[in-house]
């Protein structure tokens, strides 16, 4: 997680999982992949089926200006794929 995060970002964020998805806390492990998301950075979160990973990737889409749409199934094939690329190539 960021240190830079602040904690006006934070409240914003706590807001605006209440007010898109009527939630009133993150599940643990979700703050951490939206902070990372909103400052930019690449993420890849690996989660169990039912933890909310929708949440992560389409809350920042929500929050972040010009971004209305939020596509994270497309970019999660191309990330698979891209491993399996890669693995193909190491062993």
């Amino acid at each position: 997680m960021s240190e830079d995060y602040s904690v006006k970002e934070k409240v914003e964020a706590d807001k605006a999982l209440k007010r898109f998805f009527g939630y009133d806390s993150f599940r643990p492990g979700q703050r951490e992949v939206v902070e990372e998301i909103m400052f930019g950075r690449d993420v890849l979160a690996v989660m169990p089926t039912g933890s909310g990973k929708s949440v992560c990737f389409q809350l920042p889409a929500l929050m972040m200006p010009g971004i209305t749409k939020s596509k994270p199934h497309k970019k999660i094939f191309t990330l698979i794929k891209r491993f399996r690329q890669n693995i193909r190539i190491t062993i």
